[in-house]
């Protein structure tokens, strides 16, 4: 009975399945015709084309995801061979089931009892919306989003570009695709992360752009400045009109403006201080910026300035201040600043003498001549001069007539093409070449100085640090007189510091504006703060490489965190150092010029001393002594002198490590080589290649990286083992990058490198100059 009664069950539950399926195949059957593997497909009383498959709502399903494993079980439901099918209510429980949506969201819409049921666009529409309004899924949003610019974002690795929305205050990526039939208008969206991934059509909202600045109205079509972009809209109806050179609240639908009000008065101010937070005022103090802060300079052609920094330059500034906050700031004036003036190298940076010089100018332009005339170009046209055209002693003079323009000299190569330089070209004729001096503000001179030394990449608080010190620089070497010579400050090259190799980027622009003014002071004097790409793992004084009287700002330390004097004067240390790089938690150890090693054979050794030591003596006759094998000194000796070269090898060393001497023994004499020019350009490793520490390789090289470094001479040639690239005084670059990643700020990066400085500003009012002198006494 037992066995019979088993054999009862068994044939029920089969019956039962049976029933089941038999069930479920005529539903199909009553409700489907047609081949689902492609697609073609109709549900009794309605249209196919209103119900969803799965390749149609896969994007969206995707986005309710909120990590990476629940998005693999989501796309896990869908066989990707039917992807053209229809989508069930069954798939979309097991859907709610993964990310947890509770049935009230989804129960009044669908019927949860047939789960073989096709789903409706808008039942799946409406469950999406309940879901987004829900805030089930963190960063699903449906918002009215205004297309008021957008731009495309360059990706790398191959991957699709990405279209950038900006809504007058916010900036959105988006993922769908958005027709140009938008722009200007208001579109309903899904958001996930600030991502637009669908766009429902256009929305009705209106949205405020609050503090524009009302350039002009031209019957009913008003246009207005906000936010860097400059927008033209027809009146959408009568609204009450505005003057235009006026801030203003502009309010904006998909037919255009609707009302333009303006609810607050300019009051004049004066800038004292500024940061992110907020403007120091004098005569009010501190007032904490809007979200919405706008700035707007208007003494030339409009524009929006991103940095409030620049506001301590400006006199004529007005302000609204309301609700506690600045709102807006107008500025009426040029900042404050000083000119420079700059010699340019010729393509190679081996001289300032032009035999012919091709220019012209991105903007219309002006050229005095010597003899007084005036001649105006327009951008483009090409002016060519000669030193045979005109009289020794005398000057052409370009400049554009568009505030901002820029001159393009076109028998110059930089790194990024022909280079385009801010404010004048002074040309100066001499009998056989000529001197281009550009004249250009101090402020826009650093542009390109902080995008020329340091890669725009780099952390801003990097930058931000390398654009003081090259102020700072700047500004000494207008005090020093140096290039009198050359009716110049400075020049453009690394003998000084790189100006406009590397073009402009709005990173180095902001680098500079975010820190106006600034320069490094120590004992109420500007200081020389010289700067190079990466150390060895220790900085020396600018007495060890260039001579003269050691400043106390610049320090021989280590360069790790806490900062330590360090002595590598002796031969062995200095060994122990360069071979041990872990003994110590070096900031750059990382980079791959911290270390790195030559090879020479004897004869490569030979030719490459050879190959520069005559050029070496013309140059620098007095750190350079060649003696006889009795140690006596040939005054007017060639290096022909010594014989054949047997032994080179390091004689002295300073406190931090630099090579001080470097001897050179040959088989009738031997040569002294001093200074640190000399000690890194007369081993010329052209042919040879620098090996960096990853392994990488470099050849063609003119000089070894730095002049830290030993060498070892034996059987099979000299190898050369060194580390760091560049002088060695000052701020490290790469060290300036690194410290900046752990949480440095610009001011925390300068006193690291530079010993008991403080931070002050080179422009001041009359005013400020007589409060500041109040505040000494």
């Amino acid at each position: 009975m037992r066995g019979r009664g088993k054999i009862y069950i068994i044939i029920i539950i089969l019956l039962l399945l049976v029933t089941s399926i038999i069930s479920e195949m005529k539903y199909i059957r009553e409700n489907q015709t047609g081949n689902t593997a492609t697609g073609e497909f109709s549900v009794a009383g309605l249209d196919s084309r209103n119900i969803c498959t799965y390749s149609e709502v896969e994007n969206d399903i995707k986005y309710l995801a909120q990590n990476k494993e629940m998005a693999n079980e989501l796309s896990r439901l869908v066989d990707p061979l039917t992807k053209s099918n229809p989508i069930t209510v069954s798939y979309l429980l097991d859907v709610f089931n993964i990310i947890g949506i509770s049935e009230e969201v989804y129960s009044d819409v669908i019927n949860v009892n047939q789960p073989h049921s096709y789903v409706r666009k808008d039942e799946f529409e409406t469950i999406y919306n309940n879901i987004a309004e829900a805030g089930i899924i963190l960063g699903l949003t449906r918002e009215n989003i205004f297309i008021f610019d957008m731009s495309i974002k360059k990706n790398e690795d191959n991957l699709p570009d990405t279209t950038i929305v900006f809504d007058g205050n916010r900036h959105f990526e988006s993922t769908a695709d958005i027709l140009d039939e938008y722009q200007d208008k208001m579109l309903d969206v899904y958001l996930k992360d600030n991502v637009i991934f669908k766009i429902n059509g256009l929305g009705d909202d209106s949205i405020v752009f609050q503090n524009v600045w009302l350039e002009k109205m031209s019957d009913d079509e008003y246009t207005f400045l906000y936010n860097g972009v400059t927008k033209s809209y027809k009146a959408a109806g009568d609204i009450k009109k505005t003057e235009a050179g006026s801030l203003a609240n502009i309010t904006v639908c998909n037919d255009g403006i609707v009302d333009i009000s303006v609810p607050y008065n300019l009051m004049d101010v004066q800038v004292t201080d500024a940061n992110q937070f907020g403007l120091r005022f004098k005569d009010i103090g501190f007032v904490r910026n809007s979200e919405h802060l706008q700035v707007y300079n208007v003494a030339h052609t409009p524009y929006c300035e991103d940095s409030t920094m620049l506001l301590l330059g400006c006199r004529s500034v007005k302000a609204v201040i309301a609700e506690k906050e600045v709102q807006a700031v107008v500025v009426y004036d040029e900042t404050a600043g000083e000119d420079i003036r700059v010699i340019l190298s010729d393509s190679s940076y081996s001289s300032y003498e032009m035999q012919n010089i091709k220019l012209t100018c991105d903007s219309r332009f002006k050229v005095l001549y010597p003899d007084e005339t005036e001649n105006i170009y327009d951008g483009g046209e090409i002016i060519s001069l000669k030193p045979e055209d005109y009289q020794a002693g005398s000057k052409v003079l370009v400049e554009p007539l568009v505030y901002n323009g820029k001159i393009n000299m076109q028998n110059i190569a930089r790194e990024y093409g022909t280079p385009l330089y801010y404010g004048k070209m002074e040309i100066r004729f001499f009998d056989e070449y000529m001197y281009a001096i550009n004249v250009v503000p101090v402020e826009n001179y650093l542009y390109s100085v902080v995008s020329s030394e340091m890669p725009s990449y780099y952390h801003e608080e990097a930058l931000k640090a390398m654009a003081i010190c090259a102020r700072g620089y700047a500004y000494s070497k207008i005090l020093d007189n140096g290039f009198d010579e050359y009716y110049a400050d400075l020049d453009d090259s690394s003998f000084c510091q790189m100006y406009n190799n590397i073009e402009e980027t709005p990173e180095s622009i902001k680098a500079v504006k975010d820190t106006y003014g600034l320069v490094p002071v120590h004992n109420g004097v500007v200081i020389y703060p010289f700067s190079f790409s990466t150390s060895c793992g220790v900085t020396c004084t600018n007495e060890e490489i260039w001579g003269g009287t050691a400043y106390e700002y610049l320090k021989s330390n280590l360069q790790i965190k806490d900062k330590t004097a360090v002595d590598l004067s002796q031969e062995a240390d200095f060994k122990h150092f360069i071979q041990n790089p872990d003994e110590y938690n070096f900031i750059e150890r990382e980079f791959p010029y911290f270390r790195w090693k030559i090879n020479f054979s004897d004869k490569e050794m030979s030719d490459a001393i050879m190959s520069t030591i005559d050029d070496r003596i013309e140059k620098s006759p007095d750190n350079i002594i060649i003696s006889d094998k009795d140690g006596n000194t040939i005054s007017d000796g060639e290096t022909k002198a010594i014989g054949d070269i047997i032994d080179v090898r390091t004689d002295k060393r300073s406190t931090s490590g630099v090579v001080e001497t470097l001897i050179i023994e040959g088989t009738d004499g031997s040569v002294e080589v001093n200074g640190q020019t000399n000690i890194r350009n007369i081993i010329t490793p052209v042919k040879q290649q620098i090996i960096r520490q990853d392994d990488s390789a470099i050849v063609g090289w003119a000089s070894l990286p730095s002049p830290y470094y030993y060498i070892e001479h034996n059987s099979g040639g000299y190898i050369i083992y060194g580390g760091g690239f560049g002088h060695g005084s000052g701020l490290s670059q790469n060290g300036a990058k690194k410290l900046a990643e752990i949480g440095y700020d610009y001011k925390d990066i300068l006193k690291h490198y530079y010993s008991g400085i403080s931070l002050e500003r080179i422009y001041l009012f009359e005013d400020e100059v007589e409060d500041e002198k109040k505040g000494n006494n």
